[in-house]
């Protein structure tokens, strides 16, 4: 079976759940003898759109350069769609598999045309936060249902206060009108005092593209609870929708560590350093523990120049304690060591959490998990039962979870023992496969009169 694999990013340049992800079902999917492709889209320089041939770690990526990305993730984009008919006509991939959406609209339509079976792994809430992240200023999680009057609210809050007053000034004015405003403005002033006008627009097309999203995909996978109550809140058909959460890649069996022997307790964080997954509340909270037989070892990609602004700041406050250690990615052949070497994950994050690839491969390796209670996360994580769990952006609450593993190694023993193995990458692919197989079925059954099955719709 010919299958493609849909991504905006992809290894070695975007290191993430979802990416990690990708690339171990499709490496297990080539071993079974399945021919893989990778379609990602990456920004280039110049005002050509070109398909770039790549490989990595022996998979065939087409890289389809552009130029940057639109305003919204969610607009079409001519070029990339006639780039990706081209591309779809030339390869015939019996099945396409999206996992990351944002940017990839123009593509899925191109699929369509030729009448191939879309899957999309529902890995982001950018499908109805425009956003990406359900989080509000003020630190408040939206319940994810689209409601324009709330959308257009939450996204004015990072505008300026003068920017949006133009907004409210001119909301109700034709969109056209205000577009042609913007451009004069812009010609006349340094600054843009317009901007935030671009809601509309953003709005716009989130909402174009949810209402035509269940005719462009056959099955979305919802790897948590919490994934499949969205997509069904905003009217995406039930019936469409799988729960499924990720297969990892591990130890062939499911592994429990043995019994703790030394006093020292090594907590870990593996993932991305970004403020949306709370490493300042951890950071802090470890820094309350006034006990020299603890560590924290922080695991996530660090920049080749000048950090930002978060990540200068937790680079300061790690530097602060020397039981702190800040090291940089880890590839996937290095998981196993890092969970050799750690007692208890951490998950602090302040938003939702889709069934976070780095709680399921903990369990895997036997290593217990402490997190914050955020849906996503806590469907997996058992509170005094395979982990523990711990008030969202609560230092306080943190610091007490952390403590009283310190403080009791039997509490640590049990948990490990409760640690739950989940599925394997090998068994994720065997489901993927009887899937893409029914669906392939269901168009070659249909299409018995033309004998062409890229053709049926």
């Amino acid at each position: 079976m010919k299958i493609a694999f849909i991504t905006l990013d992809f290894l070695p340049e975007q290191i993430g759940g979802g990416e990690v992800y990708a690339h171990n079902l499709a490496k297990r999917m080539q071993d079974l003898g399945h021919d893989v492709l990778i379609v990602r889209r990456i920004v280039g320089a110049s005002e050509d759109y070109a398909i770039e041939n790549r490989n990595f770690n022996g998979l065939k990526i087409f890289a389809i350069k552009t130029v940057a990305s639109p305003k919204s993730a969610w607009v079409k984009d001519q070029r990339l769609y006639s780039l990706a008919r081209d591309f779809f006509q030339k390869n015939k991939p019996d099945i396409i598999h999206v996992f990351l959406f944002a940017g990839m609209l123009s593509i899925v339509e191109a699929a369509r045309d030729f009448g191939i079976s879309v899957v999309m792994t529902a890995l982001e809430f950018g499908m109805f936060c425009a956003k990406f992240q359900l989080n509000r200023k003020d630190g408040e999680l939206c319940n994810g249902l689209m409601v324009e009057t709330k959308c257009t609210e939450c996204l004015l809050e990072s505008y300026s206060p003068r920017q949006r007053f133009v907004f409210n000034s001119t909301r109700f004015l034709p969109a056209a009108l205000v577009g042609k405003m913007r451009d004069v403005s812009n010609q006349v002033v340094s600054f843009d005092p317009l901007l935030a006008t671009e809601i509309r627009a953003k709005l716009g097309a989130l909402k174009s593209n949810w209402a035509k999203a269940s005719e462009l995909i056959d099955v979305v996978i919802a790897p948590s609870r919490v994934m499949k109550r969205m997509y069904v809140l905003n009217g995406f058909p039930q019936e469409k929708i799988r729960l499924s959460p990720y297969g990892v890649t591990g130890p062939p069996q499911r592994t429990v560590k043995g019994p703790k022997t030394d006093s020292r307790v090594t907590f870990g964080y593996v993932g991305r350093l970004h403020h949306s997954k709370g490493i300042d509340v951890l950071i802090n909270a470890f820094k309350e523990i006034k006990n020299e037989n603890v560590r924290l070892v922080l695991y996530g990609p660090l920049p080749k120049g000048e950090p930002d602004g978060y990540l200068r700041s937790i680079m300061d406050l790690a530097k602060t304690d020397s039981r702190i250690e800040l090291r940089g990615s880890v590839t996937q052949a290095e998981i196993g060591i890092v969970h050799e070497n750690i007692d208890v994950l951490v998950v602090p994050s302040t938003w939702y959490e889709n069934a976070p690839l780095t709680v399921l491969e903990a369990f895997r390796y036997g290593t217990p998990v402490i997190c914050s209670d955020v849906d996503g996360i806590t469907e997996f994580v058992e509170n005094g039962v395979n982990g523990l769990v711990f008030r969202r952006n609560d230092t306080e609450s943190l610091v007490a979870a952390m403590l009283s593993l310190v403080n009791d190694k039997n509490l640590l023993d049990k948990l490990r023992a409760e640690t739950r193995g989940l599925k394997s990458v090998e068994e994720n692919a065997d489901e993927l496969m009887d899937l893409y197989s029914g669906l392939i079925g269901h168009h070659l059954k249909v299409d018995e009169t033309t004998q062409d099955i890229r053709e049926v719709r």
